[in-house]
């Protein structure tokens, strides 16, 4: 159909692809696998996080603000020594 229809390919944004991804690292940690995280409608109107901007960001298509951060932290109840780990960069080798 799409050979009798003469469409080409479809654009797509080339995505940022960040190096860690946070949000599932978050997750693994709160909840154990990322995958049973099903968000509802109250967690996207606490966060102020779009459901699209959401799945970017669980994808790892775009990188996380602070704002978006700090609003997932206090959403899951992560504690600041738990989210100040996550962010550390982990340096292998040095012990």
């Amino acid at each position: 159909k799409i050979k009798r229809m003469r469409l080409g390919k479809v654009k797509t944004v080339s995505p940022e692809r960040v190096k860690r991804n946070l949000i599932t690292e978050m997750l693994r940690q709160r909840i154990g696998d990322p995958r049973n995280f099903q968000p509802q409608r109250d967690f996207y109107e606490h966060t102020k996080i779009g459901q699209k901007r959401f799945w970017h960001l669980y994808n790892g298509e775009k990188n996380l603000t602070e704002p978006e951060y700090i609003a997932l932290i206090r959403e899951w109840n992560v504690t600041l020594e738990d989210a100040f780990g996550i962010r550390q960069v982990k340096i292998e080798g040095l012990e």
